[in-house]
């Protein structure tokens, strides 16, 4: 916050400690009101008050962009320790990769890609952790159960209008305790992590 500028500061000083109901003497005490001083110092002390009043008024305006600002910043703190910005609270939370021994920590984007326009499955990269898919429709295979570490997880958004998507597993792994495959119905999104024992889906 700025506070008062300069003239706006003496103004201020001299309402606090110039101008007094005492009598008026130009030598002694010329902030005086009695005795004629009002005649000297009445405008004068107006005008003080409006220069401290247009300080005031500039400062409360700063103090209330500051709490909206302030209660901005609280909301996306909030998002962000409280889970709605997805940070590492659930399997499929962004992954935070530890570096410095662990004094400070990385917070990994997911990878995007794009609608699948092609026929036949697309096989997913055990590489591809977090990756977001996108289908139109066309089947998906998942990597092997082997090849993906603990974390390893990828979101599937089913983009078609009526076809659901077909996600499958290769040779013995399973999806949801099962051989699956993993069916996305049309329009709707699901989450799929590396379990103990296989994948499983949100």
């Amino acid at each position: 916050m700025s506070g008062l500028t300069t003239l706006e500061e003496a103004a201020r000083l001299r309402l606090e400690a110039f101008y007094n109901g005492a009598a008026y003497n130009p030598t002694s005490n010329a902030g005086g009101m009695a005795a004629g001083g009002h005649q000297v110092n009445f405008e004068p002390s107006l005008d003080d008050v409006a220069l401290v009043m247009k300080g005031a008024a500039r400062m409360a305006l700063e103090v209330a962009a500051s709490a909206v600002q302030t209660a901005a910043d609280a909301s996306n703190i909030a998002a962000i320790v409280g889970g709605t910005g997805g940070i590492n609270l659930t399997p499929t939370g962004i992954p935070r990769i530890a570096v410095l021994g662990a004094l400070a920590f990385l917070d990994q984007v997911a990878p995007l890609l794009l609608p699948i326009e092609t026929t036949g499955a697309l096989t997913i990269s055990p590489h591809q952790v977090g990756a977001v898919i996108f289908s139109n429709g066309h089947p998906l295979t998942l990597p092997a159960f082997a090849s993906c570490r603990d974390g390893w997880w990828c979101k599937t958004k089913n983009i078609h209008g009526s076809t659901a998507v077909s996600v499958a597993v290769v040779g013995a792994d399973t999806i949801d305790g099962g051989a699956g495959p993993l069916s996305v119905t049309a329009g709707t999104a699901k989450e799929i992590y590396r379990a103990a024992t296989g994948f499983r889906s949100i």
